[in-house]
């Protein structure tokens, strides 16, 4: 259903459809749009989701007028190593955008889409451990850093009386947010630079960006060296 008026049809039928939502195939992974009983849980540490998260992030091409968030879903072994998603609510704002020129907020943002990582497949594994041994005795005390930090200006935020810090509680809070920012950017550059130097993580990008029709011009281009250079 991918005429113009499909997505004002979809929207009456769930009107008068009692307890019925209408979603596309390629708006969540199948586990997710067809429930099961039982779900298997992401066998992630926070350390790893956060460097994982990052090194896929860092490796996401610029693809004009759109956004990627990465995600982690426990899929079967047998599917593929990442899958790419588009929320289906601000798919239908989009297209209503299209039509109704006082929605031209929703016709303006960038395209959101979802990179879902399957944690389950051999080489998202292969991945996450070789990360894992590369990364986590420098990246650790940078993710502690934060979160203590963190912690501390939560703790002096919630202590203010009336909500408003004294000028000497205001300076420790700046000082503790520019720490903050410092690890951050440090933690980010230090994966970036990894993943930078890890063709796998990039090939199977490309794979998704690929099966999607999002890998265009000089990406395509880069991606077919790749593939010849990695046989």
């Amino acid at each position: 259903m991918d005429g113009q008026l499909d997505s004002h049809f979809v929207g009456l039928l769930e009107s008068k459809l009692e307890k019925t939502t209408f979603v596309r195939v390629d708006s969540d992974v199948i586990d997710n749009l067809i429930r099961k009983e039982s779900k298997k849980d992401v066998d992630l540490t926070p350390l790893q989701r956060n460097i994982l998260t990052t090194v896929f992030r860092s490796q996401t091409p610029q693809v004009d007028k759109a956004q990627f968030l990465v995600s982690f879903e426990a899929l079967s072994d047998k599917s593929q190593p990442i899958v790419i998603t588009q929320n289906e609510y601000m798919r239908r704002m989009k297209d209503m955008a299209a039509l109704q020129p006082g929605m031209n907020f929703y016709g303006e943002l960038p395209d959101s889409y979802n990179l879902v990582v399957n944690t389950e497949h051999p080489l998202i594994a292969k991945i996450r451990d070789a990360a894992s041994a590369a990364l986590e005795t420098e990246v650790k005390p940078l993710a502690d850093l934060v979160e203590s930090d963190n912690a501390e200006i939560t703790k002096i935020r919630e202590s203010a009386k009336d909500g408003k810090l004294s000028a000497e509680d205001e300076q420790k809070v700046k000082d503790l947010e520019k720490a903050v920012g410092e690890a951050r950017d440090k933690q980010e550059k230090t994966v970036g630079d990894y993943a930078a130097g890890q063709p796998l993580v990039k090939q199977l990008i490309d794979l998704a960006l690929l099966g999607n029709g999002l890998l265009k011009g000089e990406a395509l281009s880069t991606f077919i060296s790749r593939s010849i250079s990695m046989l």
